[in-house]
């Protein structure tokens, strides 16, 4: 499989090769990855829950800074 943004972040330094999930199930994890935090923060606990009105998304915050 030909990955070349990840090679190229690679290259440049940045390199993930050890992950975390935070909970057992996708949902939770998910939501944990976008915002940062734990699912208690997130009120995302289990498959098909949503992700709390109020919290960040760390994709818009990095977007609203340039």
């Amino acid at each position: 499989m030909k990955t070349p943004n990840p090679d190229a972040m690679a290259k440049n330094g940045l390199r993930m090769d050890r992950s975390y999930a935070e909970a057992p199930s996708c949902t939770p994890t998910r939501a944990s990855v976008l915002t940062g935090r734990n699912n208690d923060r997130t009120g995302s606990f289990r498959v098909g829950s949503y992700i709390n009105k109020q919290e960040k998304i760390l994709s818009t915050a990095f977007k609203d800074a340039g």
